[in-house]
């Protein structure tokens, strides 16, 4: 184009449009082709500038329940503190507390209670706490479902004896206390299986160089066996 116009705007505009807008064009595609290809694999990616950022990433920090687990939980166990107290008691108040949540330990003891046929009951007042739990009062009663660090912020003693996260066949169990006015009336004990395809993932991290970390509200106890089967160190949980 130079040789016959002598024009170099006319020569680099060909260069132009032949090299930059081809690269213009291609950079976007691809980044689009590829959170196309990751979402037709469950992975949603927020834009093309995170993926970009995603290629210097050195750790990458995990959720355990429903994302490095499977978050189908399901209840395993009852267990009132107190014999003036029945099983069916606590799991009812539990799941009248929780019947209003979306997180996956609030769905298997809502739905353990409709498998038992156990009526639920409106909460007059409700509040959550994320990572904590709820409180709600129901019939006049002050009910509390969540974790020791919930009961111990409203002053209720949780005994040393239910600090166990295993079972009596030594299975690792997510705890869930319940109390009622003030007390600790029941235990319910919830198992979550890994994921399938976790522990590869977490492989192929780590076999890339990259660093694999855990984060969970669940029972120190609970969260490190889910660890040592993804081979996580604990040190990283």
């Amino acid at each position: 184009v130079f040789a016959t116009s002598g024009s170099i705007a006319r020569a680099t505009g060909i260069v132009s449009l032949d090299l930059g807008t081809g690269m213009r064009v291609s950079a976007p595609i691809a980044i689009l082709q590829a959170q196309t290809f990751a979402a037709r694999h469950g992975i949603l990616v927020r834009s093309g500038r995170s993926l970009e950022m995603l290629a210097a990433a050195d750790t990458i920090v995990f959720d355990k329940t429903a994302t490095l687990t499977a978050g189908h939980l399901h209840v395993v166990a009852v267990s009132p503190t107190s014999t003036e107290i029945s099983a069916a008691e606590v799991l009812r108040l539990a799941a009248s507390a929780e019947q209003g949540l979306e997180h996956p330990l609030a769905k298997a003891i809502v739905r353990h209670a409709q498998t038992a046929s156990l009526p639920l009951q409106s909460c007059t007042a409700w509040h959550y706490i994320a990572g904590q739990g709820v409180i709600a009062e129901i019939d006049g009663q002050a009910v509390l479902v969540g974790n020791r660090l919930l009961l111990a912020q409203a002053g209720i003693d949780v005994p040393s004896s239910t600090a166990g996260a295993s079972d009596a066949q030594g299975v690792v169990t997510t705890r869930v206390l319940v109390a009622r006015d003030g007390e600790l009336i029941g235990i319910l004990r919830c198992v979550d299986p890994v994921r399938a395809g976790s522990a590869g993932t977490v492989a192929g991290l780590h076999a890339l160089g990259r660093r694999s970390l855990m984060a969970s509200g669940d029972n120190v106890q609970v969260a490190h066996a889910a660890a040592a089967e993804l081979a996580i160190d604990s040190a990283y949980v």
